[in-house]
């Protein structure tokens, strides 16, 4: 599991490395996102909070509804996932400080935010930001991400281009190769950004 190589994140390829081996370019190579895996149960033993039950807790797997939560970053929104019910508020409650202080993100009903823009906030109202500017530099960051996310892709098929030999032992390739457009911001099913 993760944990056994001292991680908590599923990290995506960096940029570079999607395109870099690859004769054929796909910007969706650039919208796996970030995954926190949360299964406190694999960290320490977890008792039930029950008055007179006190037994040890186990996983029974991955929920299936929902599978993951979508929390806000300072940048972009990712899925985070998590065991059956490892989220629960009384259980992450019943956790040593030195546990609950690894999970990332402040779950509400649906989603979150991660515990970085949280601490965002406070200095933001404090100086009179107020949720609408929040919005408005949170909108720019997304976007901005988003760009050059776009122009990692569009500078690597330039790249390749200009790079790739115009004939391969196999026919021609590189010039005449025809690349697969880059999805909007707001495609659900392609790069799928959100801003809230």
């Amino acid at each position: 599991m993760l944990y056994n190589e001292h991680k908590f994140w599923i990290e995506p390829e960096l940029p570079y490395f999607c395109f870099c081996s690859r004769q054929k370019l796909d910007p969706a190579l650039l919208y796996y996102p970030r995954i926190f895996v949360w299964n406190p149960g694999k960290i320490i033993d977890i008792f039930c909070q029950v008055p007179n039950c006190g037994g040890k807790l186990h996983s029974d797997g991955f929920n299936c509804d929902p599978i993951a939560r979508q929390i806000v970053d300072i940048d972009r929104c990712y899925k985070c996932k998590k065991t059956t019910d490892g989220y629960d508020s009384e259980l992450m409650d019943s956790l040593p400080y030195h546990i609950q202080s690894i999970f990332p993100a402040i779950l509400t009903h649906r989603g979150g935010i991660l515990r970085q823009l949280a601490d965002l906030l406070r200095p933001c109202f404090q100086n009179s930001m107020g949720l609408e500017r929040l919005h408005d530099l949170l909108q720019e960051l997304y976007h901005l991400r988003y760009s050059r996310l776009q122009l990692t892709y569009l500078t690597s098929i330039d790249h390749q281009q200009q790079h790739v030999p115009q004939l391969s032992f196999f026919g021609a390739s590189g010039v005449n190769q025809s690349y697969p457009p880059s999805s909007n911001f707001d495609d659900p099913l392609g790069y799928a950004g959100y801003v809230p």
